[in-house]
């Protein structure tokens, strides 16, 4: 959270805090943009199914169009192989036009580093946290190979 040089009271951070999660949907997620280094991996839900191929070390980023009042979001089905591939983090966002017109759909980006020489497959499932696993949850899956 911000520091702040002044004391604030408990109705200051009431609103703090509520100011927070009305604009974001949630007041502790990152609102930073990853910035894309030369060879970084950028993929979408067009890339469903794709073969991938990238350098050790690299960062893989998935950007996965998601609707925070749906109540789901965009989890691993399976770890993949933590020798080859292992989560680097994630974070919610809007862009400018979903901003401008209001719209409900933002992008969940899903960071992924490689770590090591193989293969491993990405497999995400949009889920209901906690809910299990159904056969109608939208899936997406990329094969990972590391040289």
């Amino acid at each position: 959270m911000l520091q702040i040089g002044f004391r604030m009271g408990t109705a200051g951070l009431l609103l703090t805090a509520m100011l927070g999660v009305s604009q974001f949907g949630c007041a502790n997620q990152t609102r930073t943009k990853t910035v894309l280094q030369e060879g970084d991996v950028a993929l979408g839900a067009v890339d469903n199914g794709r073969t991938v191929r990238v350098r050790n070390g690299q960062l893989i980023l998935v950007n996965l169009p998601e609707n925070p009042t749906s109540g789901r979001t965009w989890q691993l089905v399976r770890e993949p192989d933590q020798m080859v591939v292992m989560p680097d983090g994630e974070r919610l966002d809007s862009n400018h036009q979903s901003v401008a017109e209001d719209a409900l759909v933002q992008t969940q980006e899903l960071r992924f580093k490689a770590t090591g020489p193989g293969e491993t497959i990405l497999s995400l499932a949009y889920v209901r946290p906690g809910m299990g696993l159904y056969v109608s949850d939208d899936r997406w899956m990329i094969r990972i190979e590391v040289d």
